[in-house]
């Protein structure tokens, strides 16, 4: 059982999200995700930054 379902049924009261705050977290999170991606993990590019640097 995973801690998130054992704390839900601890305490019955917790609200639940709103569907629309979760499908806006989930798309901001695929977005960052994304972004994090094209920062961190492309193939390394001489930036427009760094052109000039050696």
């Amino acid at each position: 059982m995973s801690v998130t379902r054992r704390l839900l049924r601890a305490r019955p009261s917790f609200p639940q999200p709103h569907p629309a705050v979760v499908e806006v977290v989930e798309r901001q999170a695929q977005v960052l995700r994304v972004l994090f991606h094209q920062v961190f993990l492309e193939p390394e590019q001489p930036g427009p930054d760094q052109a000039g640097s050696r």
